[in-house]
This record gives structure tokens, C-alpha cells and sequence, in this order.
């Protein structure tokens, strides 16, 4: 059974962490070259500079254990505001008069190895002699220590380990090397429009006399001022056209080169404004305006325009109601519940008469309403049998099942 574990050693820490495969961090393993072995990869998402360090990758089975180390570099890059020479900068960190001859190009570490005052001042003489370039690698080749990589790295913040003071001429050979390696930062760098553009620019330089060869790579690092991220444009001529600008800000420029060794130091930054900036906002501006006056003005006359068409609408639709459509004349026609309920839709002219039973007396002609039953408040007459009807006599008077009537003769 074979299992893989990776285990991550900080640079600025010597405890290690098991990193699980889970959350930022998957394994990969991959069989397909033989089936008797297989490629174990460690996919880290979201990198951040705490990732930079020693990744081991321990890989046992039931005979025996494996280990392969790597290392990661995690790199932020800054624009400089503007360049620092050497000297300047040692005499910026307050590092001793005495010990200032080792600030040169060179870097001529003889007064620290003659003079022992001066190795207080070799931190303050690494950061200065990086310049802005990466020698980890080197220093890693030269075995020297992870927690001593951050003398070599361009970091500001070097932890300050007496220990790494045995590996001072690994270090200095590594920096020293640097520089007759990798290539000076360009100089001369210019900025100019593209014609008929309008967007775009043109940035140029020219490489330094010193180890001009040796760049073979351009990079060239733009970003708006005040913006808080940066764009980058990679070339092998010495120049490099930026587009898709914004002509109304400001934006600050400048370039490294670059081998496989290394990259160099950023040139001096150079800023540079669209001259019709100013011209180009006043005009988007003023669009803009008349754009949402009329804008205003149209939605002005539609809403007047339909209520105009709406009242003439009504009134002409009042005088010929049969010009209306179907369903609306079935809508004007159709009663409500209100109307429904307390309205008759037919024409009944006795329908509203108030009807009234009376009861006929017992001789059939009296007009006397009968008494009313004191108690219950109700009309009460005594019911009787229907009288036959006599024999018809030779009159001309006749009845008939109680109605009267006249025979004409």
C-alpha cells in the first residue's frame, strides 16, 4: 500500500506542517509512463507569499520511504518610485563610513573580512547590494539554509539570524554573481503616443552598455497612479506598445530585462499624461449633458402625447359607443354585483305595486276590512264552503264560478 505525504517548511521558521489534501491543496498522481512508478504533483491555488519554503513529498509503501524536496518561490513585484544608487542607499540605512567602500558595484567585500566592525553592517549591505534582484536560486544551490534565503531574496524583511553569518560568502558570490549575470535595468526609456490611436503608447529604451548581451527578455510594467494593481507587457524588441489605455489618467512606467538567470533592476519610472486629457473629459462631459437633457425632454413630450391621445380617445368613444370593439361594448353592458343585486332587469309595471289579500266576508259584497286578532296581530276570517251556483235564470246577468258577467244578446 503505498501512501504520499507533503510536508511544507516555512523560510522564516524551521517547524514543519503536513499539509492535508484538502481545501488549497490537492494531490496529483499520475501512472501513465510506467506502471511501476508514478509522478506524485502538489497543486497549491491562491498562492500566497507565506507559501514560499521547502516542500518535501514522503513517499513510502511496505519496503521502504522515499523523499523529494523542491522549493517555491513567491515573488510580489513593486514599481520603485524612483532609482537608488548603492552608495545612496547604504548611506540611506546609516551603515558605518568605515564599512561604505564595500557599497560599489562590485560589492568589494575585502573591508569586511579585514575590518570585524563592518559584518554588524552586512544585512544592511545585502539589501542594498540585491538591487531588486532574486538570487535564491543560487543561494539554494549553494546549500544555503532556508531560514538564511531571505539575504538572497529582495524582500525588505530579513530576519536576523547570527547563524547566517557562516554562509556570508556563499551569500556575496551569489550576489556577486548576479550582477555579472544578469542584465543591467535599460535606460533612456521614452514615451510617446500612437499616432491615430488615441489610446495607445509607445514605450522604448535602450539597453545599458553593461551586460547588454546577456537580456534577452524585456518586461515592461505599467499602472494607472493611485491604482493599486499594475499590467504587464513582455517583449524581445526594445519597445513595446501599451493599448486599450484610459486617456484621462496619468500612468506610471517602467522596465527590467530579464535572462535565465535572472531579471535586472527597474529603470527609472517615468510618468506620462494624454495631453488632450483635460480636452477629451470636458467633451464627455458636455455629450453627456445634452444627451440627458434631451433625454428629459423626449420623455416629456411622450407622456403629454399619450395623454392628449387618451382624452381624445374617451371623448370620441363617448359620442359613438358602438365604434367600440366587442369585448369592451360586452364589458359597458356586463352588470355589477351592486347592480345586480338591488335592480330588476325587466319591465314589469305591476311588478312594484304593493299586492294586498283580502278576504271576501260572508255575503261577498262587504268592503269592511275583518277584524284583527289582538293577539297574534294578523287578519283573521272564517273560512266557508263554496256555495253551488243556482240554476242561470232568463236574466241577462249571469256568474260563473264567482265572477260576474254580462251575456250580450
Amino acid at each position: 500500500m503505498m501512501t504520499v505525504q507533503w510536508v511544507h517548511e516555512h523560510n522564516s521558521s524551521e517547524r514543519t506542517i503536513v499539509l492535508p489534501e484538502s481545501g488549497r491543496y490537492a494531490y496529483i498522481t499520475d501512472n501513465s509512463d510506467s506502471p511501476f512508478s508514478f509522478n506524485v504533483s502538489l497543486m497549491i491555488s491562491k498562492v500566497k507569499e507565506s507559501d514560499a519554503g521547502f516542500y518535501s513529498c514522503l513517499a513510502c509503501n511496505e519496503i521502504d520511504c522515499a523523499k523529494a524536496t523542491a522549493y517555491l518561490i513567491v515573488e510580489t513585484l513593486v514599481m520603485p518610485s524612483e532609482p537608488k544608487t548603492l552608495l545612496s542607499c547604504c548611506q540611506e540605512k546609516h551603515v558605518q563610513e568605515e564599512c561604505l567602500s564595500a557599497c560599489t558595484v562590485d560589492i568589494d567585500v575585502s573591508v569586511y573580512v579585514k575590518n570585524p566592525h563592518c559584518m554588524n553592517e552586512f544585512p544592511k549591505l545585502l539589501q542594498c547590494a540585491k538591487d531588486g534582484m532574486d538570487h535564491r536560486s543560487c543561494c539554494f544551490a549553494a546549500e544555503v539554509p532556508n531560514k538564511c534565503l531571505a539575504y538572497c531574496h529582495q524582500s525588505e524583511e530579513v530576519p536576523p539570524h547570527l547563524d547566517c553569518l557562516k554562509f556570508t560568502s556563499e551569500i556575496l558570490y551569489c550576489v556577486q554573481e548576479g550582477h555579472r549575470a544578469m542584465p543591467a535595468p535599460p535606460t533612456n526609456v521614452h514615451v510617446d503616443p500612437v499616432p491615430g490611436s488615441g489610446v495607445s503608447l509607445n514605450v522604448s529604451w535602450l539597453a545599458a552598455p553593461k551586460n547588454y548581451k546577456m537580456a534577452t527578455t524585456y518586461i515592461v510594467y505599467y499602472q494607472q497612479v493611485g491604482a493599486e494593481h499594475f499590467s504587464k507587457v513582455r517583449t524581445e524588441q526594445p519597445f513595446a506598445i501599451l493599448s486599450n489605455l484610459n486617456v484621462s489618467s496619468m500612468y506610471a512606467i517602467s522596465v527590467i530585462a530579464a535572462n535565465h538567470n535572472g531579471f535586472s533592476s527597474f529603470s527609472p519610472t517615468v510618468s506620462y499624461h494624454f495631453p488632450n486629457a483635460d480636452h477629451w473629459d470636458y467633451i464627455a462631459s458636455s455629450d453627456g449633458n445634452h444627451l440627458s437633457s434631451a433625454g428629459v425632454l423626449f420623455i416629456v413630450f411622450f407622456v403629454l402625447f399619450l395623454l392628449f391621445a387618451v382624452i381624445l380617445s374617451a371623448v370620441y368613444f363617448t359620442r359613438r359607443p358602438y365604434l367600440l370593439p366587442t369585448f369592451l361594448l360586452k364589458l359597458k353592458k356586463r352588470p355589477t354585483n351592486g347592480a345586480t343585486a338591488g335592480s330588476v332587469a325587466f319591465e314589469n309595471p305591476g311588478y312594484e305595486r304593493e299586492g294586498q289579500v283580502r278576504v271576501l266576508p260572508g255575503n261577498g259584497y262587504s268592503t269592511e276590512t275583518p277584524a284583527e286578532n289582538p293577539t297574534t296581530g294578523w287578519d283573521r276570517a272564517e273560512l266557508e264552503a263554496v256555495r253551488e251556483p243556482a240554476a242561470p235564470a232568463a236574466t241577462t246577468v249571469s256568474e260563473q264560478d264567482g265572477m260576474r258577467y254580462t251575456r250580450f244578446r
